[in-house]
């Protein structure tokens, strides 16, 4: 069930401002509102003036993710292309003098 809500919020992102680009507009302004709104909140909470400024950028970030989950379930649902690598880099070995 989550897995169907992503894909429809990640296809809302994307094919929404081709198909009707006011409802876009009202659509997404008020998402991005919001999620502006928690950063703020959670900045002035914590008293950190770093999540202030970092918090727009989570908004590029929803689209790279939207983007991501798309693609990946194109190629593992739509095209069946199983994909079980994971990427496990090497753990450096510590000398002790």
């Amino acid at each position: 069930m989550i897995y169907i809500e992503g894909v429809m919020f990640s296809l809302a992102l994307f094919v929404l401002p081709l198909i009707n680009v006011v409802f876009f507009k009202y659509f997404l302004l008020p998402y991005l509102c919001f999620i502006l709104g928690l950063g703020i909140y959670s900045a002035i909470l914590r008293r950190r003036l770093d999540l202030l400024l970092f918090s727009p950028t989570y908004l590029v970030l929803v689209f790279v993710n939207a983007g991501i989950f798309l693609e990946q379930f194109v190629k593992e649902i739509l095209l069946r292309k199983n994909s079980m690598v994971w990427f496990k880099p090497e753990r450096a070995k510590i000398l002790y003098n």
